[in-house]
């Protein structure tokens, strides 16, 4: 609080240039002039942006040309323009109470009108470039300026979703997930932050020749319809590198775990044959079968043998899985084995004699040799492979330690993955949407002109309600930059001048012999005749991003239940059910399925044979009822076992609750 908080701020801002005090403190009034409040922010994690200040009595910037001559020759540093006032560093808080010109050219247009209206100048600050309202995310968005802001808003989180190349080391890394696509494109269509971000470098998408046009029922709800013969020739595949580590554990008891060579098989040849014959479907003499099952092992015994040398074929001879082995899913991955006994001491051999002289009791040896096993003994805790998507293959294998000797082996497990129904798509405008359809290219439209079928069908009714309008913009010059192989600038808050221009773009379609509003003549692919509408064709920028129908489908018939409700538990990591909720109940309901109703929510999730008690209509068991005392009046009953649980846990708050028993009908 203060008597003057606008002078006050006046002055803490003069010391702020003069570097007396932090660049970084923001300093703002109260938005209720009657507080006469002044706010000082100095927290960290404030968001902060540069600005030029305006010399408010002069009318012009603080900063002058001999600056950007000083910064040339390397005189100037970013520091030094802080210290001298010409830059200063606003937060949101104190940005609300700026009026800022974008240009300094708007800045010198307001103070002539100021001067010949004999006004004071209210500009307090001028942006150092327009674009630099935007964010790293944000400024790579092409005409940005032209589109619905929560579009901007939403091509800011997908864009970080996107797949694409994410570092120049990316195959050495180890990281838990990776995505990297195959085939990256740079646009065709960039900004400045392109340049500045080094986006060139790292793309994350491919430029797509896109036709806006409605083709079949599977382009609804913002469905992509794919050319399957892009598909082949490598459009959105991409790689999937997947991180298994196995810790090395060591123990109090100076046991450890180890990682075991492949053991040779110790079957006997007949076994060995055994299993060959049945691998091979080949029948033997009814004599030899008869000699053979009395001196082999059981079926299920060779079925086991031969699963684990199915599951063994990936490793090597030191255990682990070897670069480039071909994994199914159940693969082990590393042979690792675990000691049973972790906390007593580990058992290094028996003396017949104790050290007082006296002997030993074989009862008392044969305790402690079985002691001394368990404490040498070790159970397999094999590290397996389990990922969606089906088989991959090792990419390389990496063994480390830490500085508490903990050693650790990660195994990198990579997929290839081609696009399929149900990946995610989305453009640099928000406009993200489903694969609905991939046909073959033959029924897809193709050009008049250049015999080129799209790579992608775009529904037009995803543009009026959106308002991309900077799609538009980017297929007319993302479609001049293809013909005439120069690069368009899209940046927003700039004035386009010559090439940029979209007048310009269209005017060098219309020179290359295309037409002037992008649209273009299409012959159907199915009866050959072209199309009666002329279809906006031309490359966009598209990115696959990393929601893959196959990371998320799953279903189960049976699997595993939940310990306390043994209902089926819940999630795709844990093999879980598809949850029946209420709006479906109602729905079954409404349709009247209430027999549909019964076998989802009691016989196929939790159905349990209670008994209860005809007479006082309490829980019991088979014959008997504990209230009662007698068992002659017990009938079965089958419920929910949620149910029964909801019984007991009330009961358990002394809420009795009784089952009035009938037939049923």
């Amino acid at each position: 609080m203060h008597r003057r908080p606008s002078q006050l701020a006046a002055q803490l801002r003069a010391h702020r240039r003069r570097a007396a005090l932090g660049a970084f403190v923001s300093i703002w009034e109260s938005a209720t002039p009657a507080w006469r409040a002044l706010h000082l922010a100095t927290d960290a994690g404030r968001v902060c942006r540069p600005l030029l200040v305006v010399d408010t009595e002069r009318g012009m910037l603080r900063l002058q040309r001999h600056h950007l001559e000083d910064l040339q020759l390397g005189l100037l540093r970013w520091e030094d323009l802080l210290r001298h006032g010409i830059i200063e560093y606003l937060d949101p808080n104190e940005e609300n109470d700026a009026f800022i010109a974008l240009s300094e050219h708007q800045l010198h247009a307001q103070r002539e009108t100021d001067r010949k209206e004999h006004a004071k100048l209210d500009y307090t600050h001028v942006e150092i470039s327009p674009e630099g309202i935007l964010g790293a995310c944000a400024g790579l968005i092409p005409y940005a300026n032209h589109n619905q802001s929560p579009r901007n808003t939403y091509q800011c989180a997908m864009s970080k979703q996107a797949v694409g190349a994410m570092a120049y080391n990316q195959h050495l890394r180890t990281d838990a997930l990776l995505y990297l696509l195959s085939y990256p494109q740079r646009p065709l269509v960039q900004t400045h932050a392109v340049e500045f971000t080094h986006f060139n470098a790292l793309p994350g998408g491919q430029n797509a020749i896109v036709a806006v046009m409605s083709y079949s029922g599977y382009d609804i709800e913002d469905a992509l319809v794919v050319n399957r013969a892009s598909v082949d020739r490598g459009f959105g595949r991409c790689t999937v590198l997947r991180k298994y580590p196995v810790t090395l554990r060591a123990y109090p008891n100076g046991t450890r775990d180890t990682i075991e060579p492949l053991a040779s098989t110790k079957t006997t040849t007949t076994t060995s044959t055994s299993i060959t014959n049945a691998t091979t479907g080949m029948k033997s003499d009814p004599g030899r079968q008869t000699a053979e099952r009395a001196t082999t092992a059981p079926d299920k015994e060779i079925a086991a043998e031969r699963r684990r040398r199915v599951a063994e074929q990936a490793l090597d001879g030191d255990g682990i899985a070897a670069p480039g082995m071909r994994l199914d899913p159940g693969a082990v991955l590393v042979n690792k084995y675990t000691p049973l006994e972790t906390l007593q001491a580990p058992f290094f051999g028996l003396t017949n004699e104790p050290s007082d002289g006296r002997s030993v009791s074989p009862r008392d040896a044969t305790a402690s040799s079985t002691a001394g096993w368990r404490r040498t003994a070790k159970r397999p805790a094999l590290a397996t492979y389990r990922a969606p998507g089906g088989a991959g293959v090792v990419d390389q294998v990496l063994i480390t330690q830490d500085q508490n000797d903990l050693r650790l082996v990660k195994v990198m497990v990579r997929q290839t993955r081609r696009v399929v129904e149900g990946d995610k798509y989305a453009s640099r405008f928000g406009q993200k949407g489903v694969v609905g359809l991939i046909p073959t290219e033959v029924d897809l439209p193709w050009h008049g002109q250049s015999g080129i079928r799209p790579d992608i069908v775009f529904n037009p009714h995803g543009m009026p309600s959106r308002m991309t309008v900077g799609k538009v913009f980017e297929l007319i010059a993302g479609k001049a930059a293809a013909l005439d192989g120069r690069l368009r600038d899209a940046t927003a808050f700039v004035e386009r001048r010559g090439l940029d221009s979209t007048e310009a773009s269209a005017e060098a379609l219309l020179r290359l012999g295309f037409a002037y509003s992008g649209k273009d003549v299409l012959y159907s692919g199915i009866s050959g005749e072209p199309l009666t509408a002329h279809v906006f064709c031309g490359p966009i920028y598209y990115q696959r991003l990393k929601h893959m129908a196959v990371d998320k489908c799953f279903g189960r018939a049976r699997g595993p239940r939940a310990v306390l409700t043994r209902q089926p538990t819940e999630g795709r990591s844990r093999d879980g059910g598809l949850r029946l909720g209420e709006m479906e109940r109602d729905s079954l309901l409404g349709h009247g399925a209430s027999l549909l109703v019964l076998e989802r929510l009691m016989y196929s999730s939790d159905a349990f044979a209670a008994f209860a008690c005809e007479a006082c209509g309490h829980l019991g068991t088979r014959d008997w009822c504990q209230l009662c005392r007698q068992g002659n009046a017990m009938q079965r009953v089958l419920l929910p076992y949620a149910c029964k649980l909801l019984f007991q846990e009330l009961q358990a708050m002394n809420i009795v609750t009784k089952l009035r028993l009938g037939d049923a009908g």
